[in-house]
This record gives structure tokens, C-alpha cells and sequence, in this order.
């Protein structure tokens, strides 16, 4: 599926997978090192969660850049990820780490131990326009000799919930998102649609 997909997309563009910790450390080994060739962005979560040293044992693996952190709690959740070397990328929710004072603590965090960060965001468009605004917040390393794409995930399975209770004010266009002016989160609620979601 992931040569399918390279070949589909081309060369040009951005690649990443996500297996949502469904391998034990031995199988995600064996997988990244077969996709390898196919330039992948990162892998995200490959492994459990809970299990911080197979992160670190598959990062000194293989070349594929890590992404973990998305089921951790605080900025103590992210510690030992960062600490233990395990990811190269932290991706915190905005929605499950306790808001906006919270992320902005985990990326200075990432930021200390020289790690990207990239959002994680699912749900409705209030927790999607949440990450917005914090990315839009994030500052590139001084020094570097190019500066950080600061990527987001912009879920679009089914949800009616995010589709008919909130209204977003962003566009994406040419895969980049203009964040809202407008007042607080940009974000407006259909109060009959959240009527029928409370029966």
C-alpha cells in the first residue's frame, strides 16, 4: 500500500504513516525498514504508547523519523519521550493535554531537547481550531538554515459531530491553512444540530 500510494502521489509530495500502535517492536522494525525507500515523512505511534523504551529502541533502528506522544497527558507525559531520545517528533492534542497553556509548555519542552513538534487533532472543528492557533504561535529554531514547515493533521473520516455542530472559518488551500481573525477560536456552533446530538 505505501509503494501504491508513492506512486500515486509522486515524488513531490509529503508522505507519512500512521499504524495508530498496532505493531510490537519486532514488527515495526521490520516494516520501516521495508518502506524505507519510499521516503517516508515519519511513522506515528508505531508501537504501545506505554512503551517509551521500544520507542527508543526503534528509533536507533531505523532512519524513519518517530512520532509519538498523541495519548500523553502534560508536559510529565512528554518528558520521558524527549529525555529517553525515544521520538523525533512530539504530537501532542491539544484536546486531551490539558489546552492551550499546557501545549505551549510541551513545545517549549520539544523545543529544549531539539524535537519537532506537530499536532495532533481530531474531534470537532473547536479542538481543529484550537490547533490552529497554537501552530500559528509556534517559532522556528534560530539558527537553522531553513525554516520548519509546522505541519497539522486535518482529520476527514465521517463525523457529523464536527460536520453539522461546528462551523469552521478556515479554508485549505494548496494543502495550507489560513487561520480565522475572527474573535476567540474562529469557530461557530450550529445550536439545532447540537440539539439533535443531546436527545
Amino acid at each position: 500500500m505505501v509503494r501504491e500510494v508513492r506512486k500515486a502521489i509522486g515524488d513531490d509530495m509529503e508522505l507519512m504513516v500512521d499504524s495508530n500502535h498496532a505493531y510490537n517492536l519486532r514488527e515495526a522494525i521490520k516494516l520501516s525498514k521495508s518502506i524505507e525507500e519510499y521516503d517516508i515523512g515519519w511513522f506515528e505511534p508505531p508501537v504501545s504508547p506505554e512503551f517509551y523504551n521500544q520507542y527508543a529502541e526503534l528509533r536507533n533502528a531505523i532512519i524513519i523519523p518517530i512520532a509519538g506522544g498523541e495519548c500523553e497527558y502534560l508536559r510529565c507525559g512528554f518528558h520521558p519521550l524527549l529525555r529517553t531520545n525515544a521520538v523525533d517528533i512530539a504530537q501532542p492534542d491539544i484536546a486531551a493535554c490539558s489546552g492551550l497553556t499546557e501545549v505551549k509548555k510541551i513545545s517549549a519542552l520539544t523545543s529544549t531537547y531539539g524535537k519537532e513538534i506537530v499536532h495532533h487533532s481530531w474531534g470537532t472543528y473547536i479542538a481543529i481550531s484550537a490547533a490552529m492557533h497554537f501552530i500559528s504561535n509556534l517559532d522556528n529554531v534560530p539558527g537553522r538554515m531553513f525554516n520548519s514547515n509546522f505541519w497539522m493533521e486535518h482529520d476527514r473520516t465521517d463525523n457529523e459531530l464536527r460536520d453539522k455542530v461546528t462551523i469552521p472559518d478556515f479554508e485549505v488551500k494548496n494543502g495550507e491553512i489560513k487561520v480565522s481573525d475572527k474573535p476567540g477560536l474562529g469557530v461557530g456552533i450550529d445550536e439545532d444540530a447540537l440539539k439533535r446530538f443531546c436527545k
